[in-house]
This record gives C-alpha cells, sequence and structure tokens, in this order.
C-alpha cells in the first residue's frame, strides 16, 4: 500500500491556532466594550454634574435678583423640562445687618441625592425709610449741618 507523504510545504492555520487567536479576540472585545460602558457612564455622571453646577447658579441668580432675602428653607423644581432635578435652600442671617448666608443645593429627583451645592454670602442694602424732620429722624442737607436750606 502506498503511504501518504507531502511534496511540499503546508500552508494555512492549524486548529489550536485558529482557537487561540478567537480566544485572544474575544477577550480583547470584551476589554474594549467594559471600556466604552465605562466612558459612557463617566460622561453621563459628568453632564449631571455640570447641569447641577449650572442649576445651582441659576437658582442663585434668581434669589438674589429677588431683592429681598428672608431667612428660612425653601425648596422648588426645575419645571417640567427638567423633572429630575430639584433645588432646595437655605437662607441664614449673617454676622452683620443685611447680609445673608445663601446655601442653595440640587437634589437628584428620585432619590433626593444632592449632586450640588452652592455657598455665598448675599448682601442686601436695608431698606431707608424717609425721615420726616422734626419726628427724630435725620435730617437731610444744609439745615442737617447747621447751615440755611438754600
Amino acid at each position: 500500500m502506498g503511504s501518504y507523504s507531502c511534496a511540499g510545504p503546508q500552508e494555512g492555520f492549524s486548529l489550536v491556532e485558529t482557537l487561540v487567536a478567537t480566544i485572544v479576540l474575544g477577550v480583547g472585545l470584551v476589554g474594549m466594550i467594559h471600556g466604552i460602558t465605562a466612558v459612557l457612564e463617566a460622561s453621563q455622571v459628568a453632564e449631571n454634574y455640570s447641569r447641577a453646577v449650572f442649576l445651582a447658579a441659576e437658582q442663585m441668580e434668581l434669589l438674589g435678583a429677588e431683592g429681598t432675602l428672608r431667612a428660612g428653607e425653601f425648596s422648588g423644581d426645575f419645571g417640567a423640562e427638567l423633572p429630575r432635578y430639584r433645588w432646595r435652600s437655605t437662607v441664614r442671617e449673617s454676622r452683620g445687618a443685611g447680609l445673608f448666608e445663601v446655601t442653595v443645593t440640587v437634589l437628584a429627583a428620585p432619590a433626593e441625592e444632592p449632586l450640588y451645592e452652592l455657598t455665598t454670602l448675599v448682601f442686601v442694602a436695608p431698606e431707608e425709610s424717609p425721615a420726616l424732620p422734626g419726628a427724630g429722624g435725620i435730617e437731610r442737607g444744609a439745615a442737617a449741618r447747621g447751615g440755611a436750606a438754600p
């Protein structure tokens, strides 16, 4: 009987080489998919944090724009366009007359988890009431300095 012999060099890959290459490719793809998922999650966290910073600054501006601050705790939401966020503010009188410590906290709506907190001091000038001459008030102008009225 004749024997089988290869006269030339063999071409192609063996089964073992193909399996090893497939396993290496699979492990690489799993690692790459895990990395992409981690980047997407980090991007979402960064977007939420950036939005919370913007919303806290916006709420702080709205509180300051009212012109009158009163001590207390207040809360609310950012409307139907931003249902995932809520805010809470605390206003406390500070060391001097007209000086308030204002803290605005932006919360994640379902869990009420604080996302960002912004604290600042706000000065609101006390309202000056007009003084009535002779009624114990402060007189202004030349008459108050002892001079003649114009």
